[in-house]
């Protein structure tokens, strides 16, 4: 078998206890590191990448993910050097987010390259500038891949605005500030903010892709159990 080590990234997200359960019964990992309240999110990076690794591949994995899939099947036959794992995201439907199968060559490469000075792409995203940094090095490419897992569902709304205002952020383009534009026809509020308007947009007028009457309601069958497990952590 090979030797998987699981990665938890919690920031006090709601499902952060369901959210470790499922992970390891559908993991089934030969060590577990947490990291519990570490931010900037730059420093969580920075922590994970000091990790004395003794495995083939790392799962790295946020607390906002519910993993509804045995993934060690695939983790066993999987050779890929990084898998991104799509989910199923509550506001915008199938997104590649969350949860990173890194084979140990590619985090050993992320562990040597050192942080560029005044690069964008790392103050935005750190673990991806990273990463990207190390695939190019050992000429690698990245892979994708399609599990039933849940993201952002079951969450606290003041932490999903935080991070839709973050991702507003991050999402400063052209073609996204076209987009915007195209969007504000739709706004009804005449007193919000900008960033609040953008966050209303996204979490009531955007709706998840279309997805076949079969597929939906596995999904729907999959939420329910879901939802039955959380009851049985917050019974009130």
């Amino acid at each position: 078998m090979k030797k998987i080590d699981l990665v938890f990234r919690t920031v006090g997200e709601r499902t952060s206890d369901i959210a470790l359960d499922l992970a390891i019964k559908n993991i089934q990992p030969n060590n577990v590191h947490i990291l519990e309240n570490v931010k900037p999110f730059s420093e969580a990076v920075n922590q994970m990448l000091t990790i004395e690794y003794d495995c083939d591949f790392v799962v790295f994995m946020d607390a906002d993910c519910l993993i509804m899939e045995d993934l060690r099947p695939f983790l066993e036959q999987n050779e890929y050097p990084y898998v991104d794992c799509y989910v199923l995201d509550k506001f915008r439907g199938q997104i590649h987010q969350g949860v990173h199968i890194t084979r140990i060559d590619v985090v050993r490469e992320m562990q040597q390259v050192e942080v560029p000075e005044n690069d964008m792409k790392y103050v935005l995203r750190p673990e991806s500038r990273l990463r990207s940094i190390a695939l190019s090095k050992l000429k690698a490419a990245k892979h994708f891949k399609h599990f039933r897992i849940f993201h952002d569902h079951f969450q606290w709304y003041r932490d999903v605005f935080v991070k839709f205002g973050l991702r507003e952020l991050r999402s400063r383009t052209h073609h996204t500030k076209v987009q915007l534009k195209s969007a504000q026809k739709y706004w009804q509020t005449q007193q919000a903010t900008p960033i609040t308007k953008w966050l209303a947009m996204q979490l009531n007028i955007q709706k998840p892709p279309f997805l076949k009457r079969r597929l939906r309601l596995k999904w729907q069958l999959i939420l329910l159990d879901c939802r039955k497990l959380l009851r049985s952590k917050f019974p009130n």
